[in-house]
């Protein structure tokens, strides 16, 4: 009888075809079980007239009201799987069109250095350009091609993440050596951006060894990555790289007084091919996966990304990772040799 009604579920029949088989089983109940109770007593004839009337109205009142019920949750069901649809839709239409956008953004960024490889590449093939030119072409071609690498790089990595391919290795490492490994190369980078006038400050709570348990090559692929954004985004002013020791938890930080965010899009900037400018004349360049990547990473160290920001002051972005673990009196060869 169990496997009977196993193989008979009323939720997969269609509405009409649920309000009949109630309606007849519930029918067939209860004429079967009140006229057996009825038997129990002796009831004149006028008398068991009267309740069998009375018994047929309470079954029509009762089984209306639970088909009533039975069609109104239903009609509810209905209504939620067409507000779900609904907002499936739109979420597809905003994801291809995003998509879209990120399609149409990406071939700009991939066609623009390759366009300088081959143009300056072919400018070398003259035999009468100096040697001075030789070298500038040289640097041309070397930008394009990092900036290339970089933008493969970022979407090799977010097709990883996507795909749950990317691992994570965890070993004490020494932040202060980390940050003092990231300073001079962006202090020398701006130094050779003319464009730009910004300060660049490294801001430790002391020199001394600060050991934290994580990935330091990731942990250097977020910080990296925060300040390409703050070069970029940044055109004067000052840029700083620094960390601050919490409770349960250390806050690696690049602060700048770029262009910043408006704060109802700081959230937006977090999601896959969108920009704070998603306009077609966008000032700057990139892909629009910087911080995606970046966040995913950090879900991986199970840490977060935190952004603070206001449109024409600047942007504060940390990483935040856990720091359970306090070692600061051990020494690592990587600190010593900074």
């Amino acid at each position: 009888m169990n496997h009977f009604f196993n193989k008979i579920n009323l939720s997969n029949l269609k509405v009409e075809n649920r309000v009949a088989a109630i309606y007849i089983f519930l029918g067939a109940f209860w004429i079967i079980a009140s006229d057996e109770i009825l038997l129990l007593f002796n009831f004149d004839a006028d008398l068991l007239t009267q309740i069998q009337t009375y018994k047929g109205w309470f079954f029509v009142i009762m089984t209306g009201l639970l088909i009533h019920i039975l069609i109104k949750n239903d009609r509810k069901n209905e209504i939620q799987l067409q507000e779900e649809l609904k907002e499936a839709i739109i979420k597809s239409r905003e994801s291809d069109r995003l998509k879209s956008a990120f399609l149409s953004n990406i071939s700009h960024e991939l066609r623009t250095p390759l366009n300088s490889i081959l143009g300056f590449s072919e400018l070398l093939k003259n035999p009468r350009v100096e040697t001075t030119e030789r070298d500038e072409y040289i640097d041309y071609i070397n930008e394009g091609s990092n900036q290339l690498l970089a933008i493969l790089n970022d979407l090799i990595e977010i097709s990883k993440l996507e795909s749950n391919l990317t691992h994570v290795d965890n070993k004490d490492f020494c932040i202060v050596s980390l940050l003092h490994e990231l300073y001079p190369i962006y202090k020398f980078e701006l130094e050779m951006n003319s464009s730009k006038n910004l300060d660049f400050d490294l801001n430790l709570p002391n020199d001394k060894p600060f050991l934290i348990k994580s990935d330091r090559f990731r942990v250097k692929q977020i910080i990296t990555h925060f300040l390409s954004n703050a070069i970029k985004f940044t055109q004067e002013g000052k840029i700083e790289l620094g960390f601050e020791e919490n409770k349960d938890s250390v806050s690696i930080y690049v602060k700048d007084t770029g262009i910043g965010i408006d704060k109802e899009k700081v959230l937006s900037v977090m999601e896959p091919f969108i920009q704070s400018d998603m306009t077609s004349k966008k000032s700057y360049g990139g892909v629009g996966i910087g911080l995606t990547l970046c966040q995913e990473l950090s879900f991986l160290l199970q840490g977060e990304v935190k952004i603070e920001s206001e449109v024409g002051k600047g942007t504060c972005i940390s990483l935040i990772l856990p720091n359970l673990e306090k070692k600061g009196e051990l020494v690592t060869q990587e600190f010593e040799a900074c």
